[in-house]
């Protein structure tokens, strides 16, 4: 008999079509509810999701007959992974083919902060055409420094991209690299406040984890350069949200991008009121190549625990189910 695997959502055949013949795939025609998830969850030995579906304690006790969650992204935030283990349940999720995708975005945004692009399509569309000869509200990206905090695969990708249109790239990480690396990927290490005070655009690039929760606070803000920028595209909650709307409304820093919010699919409201702010929903990974991947990544994961295979590299759970 055929194992089952539940699909959170509706996604193109393409993504999954390999596994066909060999599992039993439900995949709604829309989003299916947690409620939805619930009720059915115990029918499952394999079950693939998203970040606006969570896996908790309670879905998880439900689930008798599940093996393994695979997940879209890396973060799993909204996946109780320890508690996973307890029950056997091993998370598989997609740590490679999301990185160019969203290292592009992020590097777009930059250049976009930057250069005010999106800023200036607004005022041109509200007939205000503000084209000084020596501006003041923008600033080139050749020659700008570039501070990264989380130098993990994306924090590196997002560099060797800003480089290539002439950034200097400064770097913080919970461990240094050697400085043979440094020098090969040309970078320069710096405590955070140093990063914080010395950077013209500053990407958030780090998990979300107790450390790092609203890493970026009203302390944080007032030690950037008033020129400064912030993008974040990491997790939401590693900014403060209140403090960075009144930042950007008091002048303490020029701008900001942001494609995670603390509070999805609802940020904080008064940020809708910012010129200077560019926001998008969650998308950093939105291409149709990068999502195939990273399904297919994920779920060759999950086949790899359904079909009683070692643990794959990309289960995040492994140590602890491996010291059960």
């Amino acid at each position: 008999m055929k194992k089952k695997i539940l699909l959170a959502c509706n996604m193109p055949e393409e993504a999954y079509a390999k596994y066909k013949d060999e599992f039993d795939i439900t995949v709604p025609e829309e989003w299916l509810s947690y409620d939805e998830i619930y009720d059915v969850i115990d029918q499952y030995e394999g079950y693939f999701t998203l970040s606006e579906r969570p896996v908790d304690k309670k879905l998880l006790d439900k689930a008798v007959k599940l093996e393994v969650v695979g997940n879209l992204g890396v973060g799993t935030n909204h996946i109780d992974s320890d508690y996973a283990a307890e029950k056997g349940v091993a998370v598989c999720n997609s740590p490679l083919s999301v990185s160019d995708g969203t290292a592009e975005h992020i590097a777009i945004m930059i250049f976009d902060i930057l250069r005010g692009i999106t800023r200036q399509d607004r005022w041109v569309r509200n007939g205000k055409w503000f084209a000084p000869q020596f501006p003041t509200h923008n600033m080139a990206v050749n020659g700008a420094t570039l501070g990264i905090f989380g130098f993990g695969r994306i924090g590196r990708m997002v560099a060797k991209k800003c480089q290539g249109l002439g950034m200097k790239v400064v770097y913080n990480n919970r461990t240094r690299l050697s400085e043979e690396l440094e020098k090969e990927l040309d970078v320069t290490y710096m405590t955070k406040e140093e990063l914080l005070k010395n950077a013209d655009v500053i990407s958030l690039n780090m998990p979300l984890t107790a450390d790092s929760e609203h890493f970026i606070d009203m302390d944080a803000l007032k030690l950037m350069k008033p020129t400064a920028c912030l993008v974040n595209g990491a997790r939401g909650a590693c900014v403060d949200e209140k403090a960075l709307y009144e930042a950007l409304k008091n002048g303490i820093i020029r701008g900001a991008a942001c494609d995670v919010f603390e509070n999805e699919p609802h940020p904080y409201e008064k940020l809708f009121e910012l010129d200077n702010l560019i926001m998008t929903p969650h998308c950093a990974s939105g291409t149709l190549a990068t999502r195939l991947a990273m399904v297919q990544e994920s779920m060759d994961g999950m086949v790899a625990v359904l079909r009683g295979e070692p643990l794959p590299v990309n289960c995040i759970n492994k140590k602890l189910l491996e010291n059960k």
